[in-house]
């Protein structure tokens, strides 16, 4: 249920956030100067007289932005957040700008910051219009902040918006929910039906077969769910590594550093530039070991391949020889918590966080902007898991055709794909310092991102790595199954047990790693905890539907 304050809503109606019904009459010229002046404060009580909230509304470049600060019964600042109008064109006035096209309406998340980079809907449209498209773009944004600070759940959001929409036709993936993991608000849409199955569109055009054809198979299975393709493209791709870390280049150049060779392997170097550059010698973070074995992205969940079951994390392998290396490095006295150690001031900074081709980019990038020069290196094989990331088709859509027409062209033309992702350079794409701020997508909610095509804006200092597309192109073909391979496509339906769930995450999530004497005594206080979660009775319900599905779609 929506928990929306009386005020808000009735800021609401003087801008609308929810997309393409909107006029965008309220949109600054650019040779306005930026302006801020406060024309209004409410202090609202809510709840509890201890609490009250203070509502101000300002106007920058032309522009009305309500922000909102929460105020606890000690004087203590919650939160603060602004709400800005929706940027975009609605359905009629962009239909108005190109009448013989047809206008389709594309549901996705915004990111109302004051950062903002907008999607550049009349350049993108001028291009589909002079490759002789019948169709143009509309964009209705879903507030992803608003939506998590003010629905019980972010699907909620979603859904509202969906349903009270008079048109969508292409939907960036929803996997956002409060309590029951990342991935199962898009699976809850599959089951409710909102997704466009698109094995047949893929079938009936020789272009799209011939995108098909052109990557690896087990990439497609990572966006499958029961058998069925209902998205594909970009921003997670299905190829990880378990862990990976980040070295400082220069000091493993200078104190002879084998990358060939394991952490542990070679303590007496961490040890010597500990004593010798002052710095720490290996930071971690331990509190997100659990995220080392999720089982489609389940947490607290892991899955025995000898045995083709889901088991307790704490029966994980991986996560044992993961903290069987924590804890030598803890012994050694080498290890700090990320958490407290600046990224800059270790040699060696370990990500237990399993990652994706996109990641890996980014993490190169990252380092060049963050760091004086670190290198990325992974701590197991690059192997398929199930994407988080991808786009689709509305089942409810009257222009389906020419909707898969669109999500084909923009991961298959490199200039549109970069529209999509970056922006314009020097208008909605983001350099800090004239240096690209990073190789994520500023759009990134929007999982348009295509790593094999995207050709990121850089300035003449060559920040970008120029090898990025022939990287991520190794990453796809090397690539190796993973353990659990056998199992991408399943969804685990959470419906009815999403209590259940939340309690498994929650323990697993909380449990403190790395606080006992040994491996085995960590590893006997996690199954303790995830017991008294009730994660019996969950891998029962969870293996049940994978023999199932085993059984249907194997």
């Amino acid at each position: 249920m929506k928990k929306f304050l009386s005020l808000i809503l009735a800021a609401s109606l003087a801008f609308s956030l929810c997309g393409c019904g909107n006029s965008s009459e309220e949109l600054p010229q650019e040779s306005e100067t930026t302006t801020a002046a406060t024309t209004s404060a409410v202090t609202t009580v809510p709840e509890s007289e201890e609490e009250y909230y203070i509502t101000s509304w300002t106007e920058e470049n032309g522009l009305l932005i309500v922000e909102e600060t929460y105020i606890s019964g000690n004087g203590g600042t919650i939160y603060r957040h602004k709400y800005y109008p929706n940027y975009y064109e609605s359905a009629d006035e962009i239909q108005a700008k190109y009448p013989d096209k047809t206008v389709l309406v594309w549901l996705g998340y915004d990111y109302p910051a004051e950062d903002t980079r907008l999607i550049p809907i009349d350049t993108i449209n001028d291009y589909l219009v002079s490759l002789g498209k019948d169709y143009v773009i509309c964009f209705s944004p879903v507030d992803f902040y608003n939506a998590t600070l003010y629905y019980d759940d972010a699907r909620d959001a979603y859904i509202e918006q969906l349903e009270s929409s008079e048109q969508v036709d292409i939907l960036t993936r929803c996997s956002l929910t409060v309590g029951n993991g990342l991935i199962h608000a898009y699976y809850s849409n599959i089951y409710d039906g909102i997704y466009e199955p698109l094995d047949s569109y893929f079938e009936n055009s020789e272009e799209a077969m011939e995108y098909y054809n052109s990557l690896p198979e087990e990439y497609w299975d990572s966006f499958r769910v029961n058998g069925n393709l209902y998205n594909f493209g970009g921003y997670e791709v299905g190829v990880r590594a378990d862990c990976y870390y980040y070295i400082n280049t220069e000091l493993a150049e200078k104190y002879g550093w084998d990358f060939d060779k394991t952490i542990t392997e070679q303590l007496d170097i961490v040890e010597e530039v500990m004593q010798t550059e002052g710095c720490a010698g290996v930071s971690a973070g331990y509190s997100s070991a659990y995220l080392i074995d999720r089982f489609i992205y389940m947490d607290g969940i892991s899955f025995d391949g000898e045995n083709g079951i889901a088991v307790s994390l704490a029966d994980s392998e991986k996560l044992e020889a993961y903290l069987e290396m924590m804890y030598e490095l803890k012994n050694a006295g080498v290890l700090e918590n990320y958490d407290v150690v600046g990224f800059d001031d270790c040699f060696i900074y370990i990500n237990p966080l399993r990652f994706e081709i996109r990641s890996h980019i980014q993490k190169i990038v990252d380092s060049k902007d963050n760091t004086e020069d670190y290198t990325v290196v992974p701590m197991s094989d690059y192997h398929y898991t199930q994407a988080l990331g991808g786009i689709g088709i509305y089942s409810g859509s009257e222009y389906k055709s020419e909707a898969f027409d669109f999500i084909l062209l923009s991961q298959t033309d490199s200039y549109l794909n970069n529209l999509l992702t970056y922006g314009i350079e020097g208008k909605d794409y983001n350099l800090v310092d004239g240096v690209v701020s990073g190789a994520r997508p500023v759009l990134s909610m929007f999982r348009f991102y295509n790593p094999l095509i995207s050709l990121p804006y850089s300035d003449s200092s060559g920040d970008m790595p120029q090898d990025m597309n022939e990287l991520c192109k190794e990453i796809l073909e090397t690539a190796s199954p993973a353990d659990e391979s056998e199992a991408i496509g399943f969804a685990f339906d959470v419906r009815g047990y999403e209590e259940l769930y939340a309690a498994v995450e929650s323990a697993a999530s909380n449990h403190s790693y790395l606080y006992y004497s040994s491996v085995e005594n960590d590893l006997a206080a996690l199954k303790s905890e995830l017991e008294e979660a009730g994660i019996d009775e969950l891998l029962e319900e969870i293996n049940r539907q994978y023999a199932e599905w085993r059984e249907t779609y194997s």
